[in-house]
């Protein structure tokens, strides 16, 4: 998982630099092209185990390509 999938999934964009965390309403301004640590500092400091429940969520929300298209093995 990357910062920017972190971010994007805990945080929603307000637009100008301006962040709102889903998790509690928090918001946090970030300059551009300063990176996620301002965000993610933010999830560590007040969500710990941020990062776990974001790799739960997506292993319990992601199919197998092969169930999705349906291809198996018909011996």
């Amino acid at each position: 998982m990357t910062s920017r999938q972190l971010c994007s999934f805990f945080y929603s964009d307000l637009g100008e630099g301006l962040f709102q965390c889903k998790k509690c309403g928090c918001k946090r301004k970030q300059a551009s092209g300063s990176g996620y640590s301002n965000l993610l500092g933010h999830m560590g400091a007040k969500h710990a185990g941020y990062a776990s429940e974001y790799a739960e969520l997506q292993a319990a929300t992601t199919t197998p390509t092969i169930d999705m298209f349906g291809l198996r093995d018909w011996k």
